[in-house]
């Protein structure tokens, strides 16, 4: 996030300690209110945005009430039916392996209507999917990560560098499981996201432990923090082609052997089960054993496809 490339989006940046106005000058910058500073790295010419002094966050729970059942949570996920579907038999594999996109999750993918229209990949690592979200949606790209030399900036998802309203589309792919304060960080995602933009993201599930994540979330815990931030959910679904068998079997299982050694291991089991709980069905047809039940109990992870409303402030902080 070098200083030209800071001047072609940097009415969208904020202090994320104060949210005040960030001043920039040649090799650092700081907030106009809270005297914060800001400094480039050494790894490149990135700028690092993250908190320097911790700051307090509260987050306000309505207890009591009735509990929050996932809406719109699907066997698979279907695709957009406005969307456009293409052929994407050449893309690369590592942007779809384990629990990453699928065709039908770009399809949900909105598109640019401007050239000042912004788009955050939170949690971008290396850039994997910059070049696909430009593709298809044509918006501006900005990926911010905790640490790296990838990313354009360096940011807390806990705390984001920008102002209200500043983006039309944040993706965030298989992060959520490595924040430690996942209600947070969405809610910061929220605040950041115009009324009537798109976020769409994978959380792992029954992944194996990995890279210190923090919270492998169900279906339940996916809808609760999504809903409590404000997000209106459009589409969730297991991932159907990541099981928790196959993730433990090519996560941590085998170390050591090559990929398809791994999905071989264990390529009995999934088919194994499927006959299982339909035989199952057969024995106790009052039974709750529908496939959906054995989904959400097996999958490695889910994908979710959430708007913030039009007209609505989220959750409280």
């Amino acid at each position: 996030m070098g200083d030209a490339v800071t001047l072609l989006y940097k009415h969208l940046l904020a202090c994320p300690a104060c949210a005040g106005e960030i001043v920039f000058q040649p090799g650092t910058a700081s907030c106009a209110s809270c005297g914060h500073v800001f400094r480039k790295t050494d790894a490149r010419d990135q700028w690092d945005l993250r908190l320097a002094v911790p700051r307090a966050r509260t987050v306000i729970y309505q207890l009591g009430g009735p509990p929050m059942a996932p809406t719109n949570l699907f066997e698979k996920l279907p695709p957009n039916p406005v969307g456009e579907m293409r052929d994407w038999s050449a893309i690369d594999p590592q942007l779809i392996y384990g629990n990453r996109l699928t065709p039908e999750l770009i399809t949900y993918f909105p598109k640019a209507q401007s050239s000042d229209d912004w788009m955050l990949d939170l949690g971008c690592g290396i850039r994997n999917f910059e070049t696909i979200c430009k593709e298809v949606t044509g918006f501006n790209y900005i990926g911010v990560d905790y640490e790296g030399e990838g990313p354009d900036a360096l940011a807390d998802a806990h705390a984001l560098p920008f102002k209200d309203n500043s983006f039309d589309f944040i993706i965030s792919i298989a992060v959520l499981e490595h924040l430690a304060f996942p209600d947070v960080a969405i809610e910061e995602a929220f605040r950041v996201l115009k009324p009537g933009g798109i976020f769409i993201g994978t959380v792992a599930f029954l992944e194996p432990f990995h890279m210190d994540s923090y919270y492998h979330m169900t279906h339940l815990g996916t809808a609760r923090t999504l809903e409590h931030a404000g997000f209106e959910i459009v589409a969730m679904a297991p991932n159907t082609e990541w099981s928790g068998t196959r993730a433990q079997a090519e996560m941590t299982l085998f170390p050591g052997l090559p990929r398809f050694a791994k999905r071989h291991m264990t390529s009995g089991v999934t088919p194994l089960s499927k006959g299982m709980w339909a035989f199952r069905r057969l024995l106790h047809k009052g039974e709750r054993t529908a496939n959906m039940r054995r989904l959400v109990e097996t999958t490695g992870g889910y994908r979710f496809v959430v708007q913030h409303p039009m007209s609505q402030t989220g959750a409280q902080v």
